[in-house]
């Protein structure tokens, strides 16, 4: 059986949002500790959680290897 774009575009999607959100875990700094709240946007999250979505945990490591780039804390 075949399947469509439609779904091929959808596993695409969910393996590349798949493979960010492994990457960023790798790299997000082995210090943060969950707080229950969101490390980029500061909204309420559970409390085994450091981010509310892949977005801000992206968001939070490119802030971060900005501010390593330009030697900032």
């Amino acid at each position: 059986m075949n399947s469509d774009p439609i779904d091929r575009a959808a596993d695409t999607t969910d393996f590349l949002t798949d493979a960010a959100i492994r990457n960023i875990r790798a790299n997000v700094q082995k210090g943060l500790k969950p707080t229950g709240f969101c490390y980029f946007c500061e909204s309420d999250v559970n409390s085994n959680m450091l981010f509310c979505d892949a977005g801000c945990a992206q968001d939070y490591e490119h802030e971060q290897k900005m501010r390593r780039i330009s030697g900032g804390r």
